[in-house]
């Protein structure tokens, strides 16, 4: 049985956290929004919905949303097991999980400040063009303001 969408909110997140999905499949090499219920799958899939909540404190539907439509109560549970693994991280048997969590979470921060810096020149020369613009408009109208003065 298939899923579907619903609403507009639901797709402009999904763009705007697109690119964290897109990294998370590089680093583990499948598609954490698959429905699979590998134990791998599932597991990378908690991370990258802890990743999310955390860092961008999306409500669990929005969240949801990122992952093929999955239900809040789903990513509930998901950030409640990768809390509870991250807090038992000094046990040998979640020494891996937290380990591959911190390195997913440094590349997706580095990638997320390049991304920062690259919007920053973006803005910036968004702004630089418009002041061209308005410096551009105020000599023309100095120069009718002058042309109208001298007659």
């Amino acid at each position: 049985m298939g899923y579907q969408r619903k609403g507009v909110m639901g797709d402009m997140a999904s763009m705007k956290y697109k690119w964290i999905i897109d990294e998370a499949n590089k680093f583990f090499g499948f598609d954490v929004t698959s429905r699979s219920r590998i134990r791998e799958i599932v597991v990378a899939r908690r991370m990258v919905m802890s990743y999310i909540r955390d860092e961008f404190e999306l409500t669990w539907k929005a969240i949801g949303l990122q992952f093929r439509g999955l239900d809040h109560s789903t990513v509930m549970h998901n950030y409640k097991q990768h809390t509870d693994s991250m807090g038992l991280s000094h046990l040998k048997d979640y020494k891996a999980y937290y380990q591959q969590y911190k390195e997913l979470e440094r590349r997706l921060n580095t990638i997320r400040e390049l991304r920062g810096v690259n919007s920053d020149k973006q803005a910036l020369s968004s702004a630089l063009t418009e002041l061209k613009q308005l410096l551009s408009k105020y000599k023309e109208q100095k120069q009718s303001i002058i042309e109208y003065l001298s007659e």
